[in-house]
């Protein structure tokens, strides 16, 4: 009998739940910034369903929706620094350098998924494009990332494979604008730096090694990008021979951002990490991928690190002000965050 006194009176809240639940799944994530504030709303809620203020119930949730919504058509905000684009299973990094000019690493495999995520920053200028290597979920979505935008300069591996993928770029960009970067080379653009890290001028094979042992993986483009208000690490598909190998290197420093290479698979060398020790880890993965990325043993690791993880299956496009203020898109939106 008190059992279903009890479900009866917990019927509607639950059903509020549902049923807001399924009306907002495209909605950004909601995020509470302490445990405090949560456990308030919990009180508040409480409270209005014992006292039965029905009207100050669909008042909150109108303004909860309201919020939800604002937040996400006003993404990324005036203020971000760094972009994780969601362009399904592949990378689109964007870096802002202000004015609507951007640095650019990696256009996924999607044109239009690409160019749509360039169109929302109001990106009408490409400062520096980085294509960390030739495979499709890297340079695929070229032709969306280029749509009616001026780009200054294009960085490229030394691996040149797939051949049709370098031929294609070749077609569609100046050679003049081209560019083949190698480790300990240091550039800047405006105020920012950026540093090479890898490849090596001389081309190393890693095919006997464990992971995918993909030499174009292995020759992905490495950069260490220090701007005005974050540090930020990227590169492409490497996998653990050449992660252990750059971890060494003089250019490694702490970062703030970390795009975890190869989606966030298994195949990390770890320590790396202890090297950069970022704040916030962006991992690019398509939701329910056939390859399993990303790895549960990867996010254990940066779990275990205290590493802020966002990703780009839950979370939609990312969009990074600083490590303390995320924003995204938003797909499941009912995951509370802790901010």
């Amino acid at each position: 009998m008190l059992s279903s006194f009890l479900l009866a009176i917990a019927y509607p809240f639950a059903a509020w739940i549902v049923g807001v639940c399924n009306a907002g799944a495209s909605f950004a994530v909601l995020q509470f910034s302490s445990v405090r504030f949560f456990m308030a709303i919990l009180f508040i809620f409480a409270v209005i369903i014992w006292r039965r203020y029905w009207s100050v119930l669909i008042l909150i949730s109108v303004l909860i929706l309201g919020q939800l919504t604002y937040s996400r058509m006003t993404w990324p905000g005036g203020d971000w620094q760094v972009t994780n684009c969601d362009v399904g299973q592949g990378d689109g990094l964007v870096l802002n350098l202000s004015n609507h000019r951007a640095i650019v690493v990696d256009v996924g495999p999607d044109p239009v998924l690409m160019d749509r995520c360039l169109t929302r920053l109001k990106i009408d200028e490409i400062s520096l494009l980085v294509l960390t290597h030739f495979h499709a979920d890297h340079v695929g979505g070229l032709t969306g990332a280029i749509n009616k935008r001026r780009v200054n300069q294009v960085w490229i591996s030394n691996n040149h494979q797939p051949a049709s993928a370098y031929e294609k770029l070749i077609k569609l960009i100046d050679s003049t604008q081209i560019r083949q970067v190698s480790a300990g080379e240091i550039f800047k653009i405006g105020s920012s730096k950026i540093s090479v890290l890898w490849p090596e001028k001389v081309s190393q094979s890693f095919a006997s090694l464990p992971g995918d042992g993909s030499m174009i993986n292995n020759s992905s483009i490495a950069v260490l990008i220090e701007m005005s208000a974050l540090k930020v690490f990227a590169a492409g598909d490497l996998e653990p021979p050449v992660q252990e190998i750059i971890s060494t290197s003089k250019l490694m420093q702490q970062v703030d951002v970390y795009k975890v290479c190869h989606h966030g698979s298994m195949y990390q060398f770890f320590p790396m990490l202890d090297r950069l020790k970022p704040s916030v880890a962006l991992i690019s993965v398509g939701k329910e991928n056939s390859y399993g990325h990303p790895a549960s043993q990867t996010i254990g690791e940066f779990m275990r690190r205290g590493i802020k993880i966002m990703r780009t299956d839950k979370s939609g496009g990312i969009a990074v002000a600083s490590p303390n203020k995320i924003r995204v898109t938003g797909k499941d939106w009912w995951q509370i965050r802790w901010g």
